[in-house]
């Protein structure tokens, strides 16, 4: 009896160390955002109503996404990897890039490096600047120039953060003042663009128009009425 009790007791608690192993950590979102910081020092902007699900002890690198995510991927021996709950792989070594993933679509756009999608039997490579959708009714590929949509978003998460006395971070390899430059700064620097440099050229233009018609030509021939006296009182 005792062999067994004894037997049973390791049974459970090697149940329990093979389940804490395996153990995953679920990060999920409703209306707030969500920043993840994960062992490898890679950073995630988690976008409202999304879910991120990885390893506890983070091995291999690979994280499940449902919804939308910005990803600031440090540099690492392996490659980093998301997945989808459909199966398809979007693996990257050190890079930025935003990602959504929903039951209709998967869109997928590079800021910095280059990314590599799996779908089903098909490998494309997506560089900076890039975006690719996959349409999961039609199983169809397109490629074109990154919308960028995501900065919008992560500016108002900036701002949210900002409330909190929180303050967005970034993997290792890539500065946080370029990324606050990149997608924070630029959405405000567009309508500054559009604004004069000079608001006060126009009223000197003006005072010189009406010195030409006016006093302007009078002077001209005073001075010039000086200049031709002088001449003939020295001759």
């Amino acid at each position: 009896m005792k062999v067994q009790f004894l037997s049973s007791c390791f049974a459970s608690l090697l149940v329990s160390v093979l389940i804490g192993c395996n153990s995953k950590i679920e990060i999920a979102t409703a209306d707030n955002f969500e920043q993840v910081e994960l062992p490898d020092s890679s950073v995630i902007y988690l976008n409202k109503n999304s879910k991120l699900t990885y390893n506890e002890d983070f091995n291999p690198r690979t994280v499940q996404l449902e919804g939308e995510a910005f990803f600031s991927v440090n540099d690492g021996e392996t490659p980093f990897k998301v997945v989808s709950p459909q199966g398809e792989e979007v693996t990257v070594l050190g890079t930025e890039f935003n990602l959504i993933i929903n039951p209709k679509n998967i869109l997928l756009e590079v800021e910095i490096g280059k990314v590599s999608i799996r779908i089903g039997d098909r490998t494309n490579n997506v560089i900076s600047g890039r975006q690719l959708v996959y349409g999961r009714h039609d199983n169809g590929l397109h490629l074109g120039h990154a919308k960028r949509a995501h900065k919008s978003w992560i500016s108002v998460m900036s701002k949210d953060f900002k409330k909190t006395g929180r303050v967005l971070k970034r993997s290792q390899k890539h500065s946080n003042k370029a990324f606050y430059k990149n997608n924070i700064k630029r959405n405000k620097g567009n309508q500054k663009s559009i604004k004069p440099k000079n608001k006060g050229n126009s009223a000197p233009k003006a005072n010189k128009l009406k010195n030409k018609k006016g006093s302007g030509k009078p002077a001209l021939k005073d001075s010039k009425g000086k200049g031709s006296k002088d001449k003939k009182g020295k001759n």
